[in-house]
């Protein structure tokens, strides 16, 4: 390629300094300038095809640089992950706006059967203690009770002691955040098996990387289900926000 761009540049430089060249000189000297750049353009592009297979199939050095590598790679864009975002949106959230409230029916809508283990169960089973004292004072102080704003009461907050305890809820949170993660555990619940499955890409060559990319795909599900891609585009191609003025 060296030896290319020498012959090319001597060429030139005689054509630039020598006015004295005879035309049929010089009709050759610009005939190996064409052939000498066109076999100095094929050099050239083969060893930028070399460059971009090295940089393919090289190992990166982190597991946060192979899940970057992942993310670019695709365009942050994963089909698979909208179309299970809109799943999720059309079998939990057909009535209305994604609220806390609703996102967090919805997860506990998906869990199974809680166990002692969970504390949920372990919770509600002092229900029925509960009522019977409750219903014993009111009768001595001959004062009514509202058993199902009792059960209610304890219902919720079970369901809130099963979503600290999985690390679902935090308190204290700002609703933003706690909405963000009632998403992230809804989506890590229901689209489980389409994360997975993207989790397997040969980029990701470390377990490490693979459990990164996990978290980092529940996070971009969740995003899609909290903020539609498509809904947003149709919206804004209907307002004509591309329009010039």
């Amino acid at each position: 390629m060296l030896s290319r761009i020498t012959a090319i540049r001597s060429t030139s430089e005689i054509l630039t300094k020598y006015s004295d060249v005879p035309p049929r000189k010089v009709r050759t000297f610009h005939a190996s300038l064409f052939e000498e750049s066109r076999s100095l353009s094929d050099a050239a592009a083969t060893l930028a095809l070399q460059f971009d297979q090295d940089v393919r199939d090289r190992h990166t050095v982190s597991p946060v640089r192979e899940v970057n590598d992942l993310i670019i790679g695709e365009g942050n864009f994963f089909p698979t992950l909208e179309n299970e975002a809109e799943s999720i949106r059309n079998r939990f959230f057909t009535h209305g706006d994604i609220t806390e409230f609703g996102l967090r029916a919805a997860f506990l809508a998906t869990q199974p059967s809680k166990t002692p283990e969970t504390g949920h169960r372990h919770f509600l089973n002092g229900t029925d203690r509960f009522l019977e004292r409750q219903r014993s004072n009111a009768e001595e102080k001959e004062h009514g009770f509202d058993s199902i704003k009792a059960g209610r009461t304890l219902k919720e907050g079970a369901d809130a002691l099963y979503l600290r305890q999985n690390n679902v809820m935090e308190e204290g949170a700002y609703a933003a955040t706690r909405r963000f993660r009632l998403a992230r555990s809804l989506c890590r619940s229901v689209a489980a098996l389409q994360i997975a499955e993207l989790s397997k890409d040969r980029r990701l060559t470390t377990i490490d990387a693979r459990n990164m990319a996990v978290e980092a795909l529940t996070s971009y599900c969740a995003g899609a289900l909290l903020f539609p891609y498509r809904r947003f585009l149709d919206e804004a191609c209907d307002c004509r926000y591309d329009v010039e003025f």
